[in-house]
């Protein structure tokens, strides 16, 4: 993502990266908690149970970055939320549960820990608390640097998104997409790296301000709103002629009028694409978060249900083109801003590149989604 910026910066950014991908790992386990939540299976007796944990442990973390000034002295206690964890798997609840009892059986056999594989199977609060803190840690961290602020915010609106997306309420696709874009920790990552590489390439602390804050946080939105459809649509569906998507989509139709569900129409559909739906297919898969899919795979009527689809499809395909236009020209805006010193605007374009390669690609490969592939390939091992 970084590119020369990064090789400018090693030494300085090193330390700022670490903090950054440890949040990174302990919010793994926040984000496969609510796995199956959007779709919830009617056999998961645990997605109730989830569903509260997730809702509490995201109230917690607002609380705490709502601090003035994030102190490593002032903890959040979530203690309280153990018996209604308990027996919840951390292993079952991820992408790649196989690789994770793996992983522990390797481990027992060096050590024992108290407890043994129910402690790393099941002790949900541990990683929670620290998700909470290094998130603290992130925001403390660049709260003094140009973009700190937008960090911070960054953060809180993905865990409000996200307990807005965990009810039952209906939405629109403008909110869906408004509470995607905020859910999947694009905005406050990157600003978070605009900090860091200002900072450790020297850029005078107000190169925000004089980038305009508009321009700026459109740019965040833009990047942010990118990725998220990049993860639902994926990049082929995202940006195939209109005449062939055409087809596609009346083959999609035609398999609803055959099928005795949405799910099995787009399943059917998937099998035949390549990678088109893949991302899709991941989706009703595990039962994610998808702008297209929200109210649509629930339908006892599989023909206006997929109707819906097709119809969201077109919208966000337009929302993606016009936040591709958005974020060049704000990019280009910081890239004059930061002119003879570093080009700042780029790690937003590299960051969204580096999605529309990867999820171009299967999921079930580790090029297009390591930890589905990663399981699998164990599995088959």
């Amino acid at each position: 993502m970084l590119g020369e910026l990064g090789e400018i910066a090693q030494a300085e950014l090193t330390p700022y990266i670490t903090v950054m991908n440890v949040y990174l790992m302990y919010e793994n386990v926040s984000d496969n908690l609510a796995i199956g939540l959007a779709c919830p299976d009617p056999s998961d007796t645990s997605s109730s149970v989830r569903k509260q944990v997730v809702h509490d442990f995201n109230e917690s973390m607002m609380a705490r970055l709502a601090e003035p000034i994030p102190s490593a002295a002032k903890r959040i206690d979530l203690r309280g939320l153990a018996p209604l964890a308990d027996g919840i798997s951390l292993f079952r609840q991820s992408l790649a549960e196989d690789e994770h009892r793996l992983l522990s059986r390797a481990y027992l056999r060096e050590r024992e820990p108290k407890g043994g594989v129910r402690v790393l199977e099941q002790d949900v609060i541990a990683p929670l608390q620290a998700n909470i803190e290094s998130a603290a840690e992130v925001a403390r961290t660049v709260l003094p640097l140009p973009c700190g602020e937008l960090v911070r915010a960054g953060l809180i609106a993905r865990y409000a998104a996200v307990n807005r997306l965990l009810s039952d309420d209906e939405r629109d696709l403008e909110e869906n997409l408004r509470l995607g874009t905020d859910s999947i920790l694009v905005y406050p990552t990157l600003a978070y790296y605009l900090a860091v590489v200002g900072d450790a390439l020297g850029l005078a602390p107000g190169f925000s301000r004089r980038s305009g804050d508009l321009p700026l946080q459109e740019g965040l939105r833009a990047a942010a709103l990118i990725v998220r459809l990049l993860n639902d649509v994926g990049s082929l569906l995202l940006e195939i002629d209109d005449e062939p998507l055409a087809e596609v989509l009346r083959s999609v139709t035609e398999s609803s009028r055959q099928e005795r569900s949405a799910r099995v129409a787009l399943i059917a559909e998937a099998s035949q694409r390549g990678n088109l739906f893949t991302r899709i297919a991941k989706d009703i898969e595990f039962g994610e978060f998808n702008v297209c899919l929200d109210g649509v795979l629930s339908s006892g009527d599989p023909v206006a249900a997929v109707e819906r689809f097709c119809e969201r499809l077109h919208d966000v395909r337009r929302s993606y083109r016009g936040a591709v236009k958005t974020l060049k020209a704000a990019s280009a805006t910081i890239n004059a801003c930061t002119a003879g010193q570093a080009p700042l605007g780029d790690l937003l374009s590299r960051f969204v590149g580096f999605h529309q390669r990867m999820y171009a690609e299967s999921h079930r490969s580790t090029a297009g989604e390591y930890a589905v592939a990663q399981a699998r390939g164990q599995a088959a091992g």
